[in-house]
């Protein structure tokens, strides 16, 4: 089964800042050895300049830019990221 969690993961796991991102990888950690489980977590970063996609312990990681437009939010880029619509092709 395919599952895709949306939320503020560290940059670095070893470096968690805060309660909800703390509780957002440990949720993550906990569904990582879940047998059979394909695992898509996706965060935006201020860090990031560019969708960045890797995997790591059994579970695919998509980081991507923070919003820069405040109407685009998270879940729409997660969408658009998911159906293969470059974030540029948004603002056209």
């Amino acid at each position: 089964m395919r599952v895709a969690l949306a939320g503020h993961y560290p940059l670095d796991p070893n470096k968690i800042s805060g309660g909800p991102q703390a509780v957002f990888a440990y949720l993550v950690e906990g569904l990582r050895q879940v047998e059979g489980l394909d695992l898509h977590v996706v965060s935006a970063h201020k860090q990031i300049t560019e969708t960045t996609r890797f995997q790591r312990d059994k579970v695919t990681f998509h980081f991507l830019p923070h919003p820069v437009n405040k109407n685009l939010g998270i879940l729409q880029r997660l969408i658009n990221f998911i159906n293969g619509i470059p974030s540029y092709q948004l603002s056209k």
